[in-house]
């Protein structure tokens, strides 16, 4: 049976770029955000100015989906004694560092029982800061879509607030790497901005956040406060009673989706090899061939043909136009801890990698670029090893593969690789 590239190989071969190349590309080369959303966080509902109406209920449902948030809040308000018009705001806060997107990505609705609300959006040209975390302040400005009620005495109204939005997140693209860098997702609600309703307390407070869509593979909730909020996988609730609004921590979800997202990259970037010619020093008689490394297939391999361990045979891919960023090797023979310990594996390469620019040909990385691959268990070479890394606009014609020293097997001197993988 073929063993093909399943996904858990895919995210441990991305999570390796990730930590090992894209921090670090990250810190030291140009770049800049490639996707992203400046909504920093949403709250409950706010009265223009301090008003006799009170907040009696809020029910406050999220459900979280890929870079959204869906949430369904019902209010339950009641009036005082006299008739009065409230002018109220649904709060964004939106952080400014990429430009202000507005409300051009919420879909919003509103109603009052059963009948839809109007509402006009209105931007706040004030800019304030909001608390992330310990270390980390943002300064946004508030955008409100507002509304208004007439309530007669006593009268008591259930207003349901609906919207999707998207959370707050930057990815980012580097120039010495083909791998974006995917950052946390975010979702944060306030409180506070009840206090404005009679006073300022929420006579019961109900909240349930439905994180089953983030169960995925490839996706870690990695926080989700209050600490009061109680984990009963995959929601997340709690519920309170006649607390001040302005006493209430804000609600925080933070999640990590990068593994999910390289695993689509890979898939998506994955090079077509059928255009790239691949050929070899020499090659073990039997189903040892070159194509073997290019078939995706962890039972086939690739073995040199020479007497000793392989020092000095190469690898040749010419790529026919095929456009690639990123080149891993899986280095030895990974079917079995028998085979992978009883065979060679290649301890240093050489690698030239040629561009072609007006018919001339360049090394473009020169004439002495080695590559010490480290002698992994049989676990840790299951992991493709990064070769190249070209970033973006490198025009690869070839690039040929030269083994300097190997590790030795136990009982065979033949030197094997399983598999390359190359990326567009």
């Amino acid at each position: 049976m073929k063993n093909k590239f399943g996904e858990a190989m895919i995210i441990r071969l991305l999570l390796n770029i990730l930590f090992l190349f894209g921090i670090v590309s990250l810190a030291y080369t140009n770049g800049g955000p490639i996707d992203g959303s400046s909504y920093q966080r949403t709250g409950t509902i706010s009265p223009k100015d301090n008003v006799s109406v009170q907040l009696v209920e809020e029910n406050l449902k999220i459900k979280l989906e890929g870079d959204a948030a869906v949430v369904e809040v019902i209010y339950i308000l009641q009036n005082g004694n006299d008739s009065t018009k409230v002018d109220f705001g649904f709060p964004v806060d939106i952080s400014q560092e990429f430009g202000d997107p507005g409300s051009a990505n919420i879909q919003y609705s509103i109603a009052d029982g059963n009948a839809p609300l109007n509402y006009k959006i209105i931007d706040d040209t004030s800019e304030h800061m909001i608390t992330i975390d310990d270390k980390t302040s943002i300064k946004c400005k508030t955008t409100c879509f507002v509304s208004n009620l007439m309530f007669h005495a006593q009268e008591k109204k259930c207003i349901t607030v609906k919207y999707r939005i998207p959370c707050s997140f930057t990815d980012w693209a580097v120039s010495k790497t083909i791998f974006p860098i995917y950052y946390d997702r975010r979702f944060m609600y306030s409180f506070s901005f009840a206090s404005g309703w009679a006073d300022g307390s929420i006579g019961k407070l109900s909240v349930k956040i439905d994180t089953s869509a983030l169960s995925e593979p490839g996706i870690k909730i990695k926080r989700v406060l209050p600490s009061y909020l109680v984990n009963k996988n995959p929601v997340y609730e709690f519920t309170m009673k006649n607390v001040q609004a302005a006493a209430l921590k804000d609600l925080v979800i933070e999640y990590d989706v990068s593994e999910k997202k390289l695993a689509d990259f890979f898939i998506t970037h994955k090079a077509d090899v059928s255009e790239i010619s691949i050929k070899t020093s020499s090659h073990l008689k039997g189903n040892y061939s070159p194509s073997n490394m290019l078939d995706g297939n962890t039972a086939t391999v690739w073995a040199e043909g020479v007497e000793g361990n392989g020092e000095g045979q190469w690898i040749e891919l010419t790529l026919n136009g095929t456009q690639i960023g990123y080149l891993g090797i899986l280095n030895g023979v990974i079917l079995s801890e028998e085979l992978y310990k009883g065979n060679a594996r290649i301890a240093s390469l050489k690698v030239d990698c040629y561009t072609l620019n007006d018919g001339v040909e360049r090394n473009m990385y020169g004439d002495n670029y080695i590559i010490n691959l480290k002698d992994c268990s049989f676990k840790e070479a299951q992991n493709p090893v990064q070769i190249l890394d070209v970033g973006m606009f490198a025009p690869i014609s070839r690039i040929r593969l030269t083994i300097i020293s190997t590790y030795p097997g136990t009982k065979y001197e033949d030197c094997c690789i399983t598999d390359l993988i190359i990326l567009k």
